[in-house]
């Protein structure tokens, strides 16, 4: 049972790997689509759950939240997303106690909100600054190419992301993307209502 167990999560991960693969060789052929309707918790949780994968489940990770925030993206750029701001947060901590990370979902007006905070070290606003430009990063063998690809995935979903000090220490990430109301979830349906976003 631990074998098939091990084969059905290697298995789950070259798929993801093959997937991202393609994703990557797809930039340049065409725009990727970014349509689908996805329910963001969904989408959060399956992130937390490769992140756990891939660290061996060493890794403390609280996620809070409604159970349906719905939104149009792309599936797998939103998770590429979130599995490299965990990383980035495990990372900064620099540490042989794993401290928690705290991940939210929330709404508001018409927007919604994933907002990740971690303990590790605090930061100026003038680090922040510099980690968020291209070609910078304070990782040894590190390209500074993540964070800006990072933002350019949210920003084509129409959102934006704001990195700013969590007191007493820590990071925190806000990512704001459009949430999708009841008229536009209800328009394949052809009825429409108010929007409730």
């Amino acid at each position: 049972e631990d074998i098939q167990n091990a084969v059905y999560l290697i298995d789950q991960q070259c798929s993801k790997i093959n997937a991202i693969v393609e994703k990557v060789r797809s930039y340049s052929k065409s725009k990727s689509s970014r349509n689908q309707v996805l329910n963001l918790k969904t989408v959060v949780q399956e992130s937390i759950l490769n992140f756990r994968t891939s660290r061996k489940n060493q890794v403390d990770i609280r996620l809070k939240g409604p159970s349906s925030i719905l939104v149009s993206g792309d599936k797998l750029e939103l998770e590429l997303v979130l599995v490299n701001l965990l990383r980035n947060s495990l990372e900064a901590q620099k540490t042989d106690s794993i401290l928690p990370i705290d991940i939210s979902i929330s709404t508001e007006k018409g927007l919604a909100l994933i907002t990740i905070s971690d303990q590790a070290k605090t930061m100026s606003q003038e680090e922040i600054w510099k980690m968020e430009k291209p070609l910078n990063s304070s990782k040894a063998k590190g390209l500074g190419l993540g964070l800006p690809i990072v933002k350019s995935i949210i920003e084509a979903h129409g959102g934006k992301i704001t990195f700013k000090p969590n007191i007493p220490k820590g990071l925190i990430v806000e990512i704001q993307i459009p949430c999708l109301g009841e008229e536009e979830k209800n328009e394949e349906a052809g009825t429409t209502t108010d929007k409730n976003c």
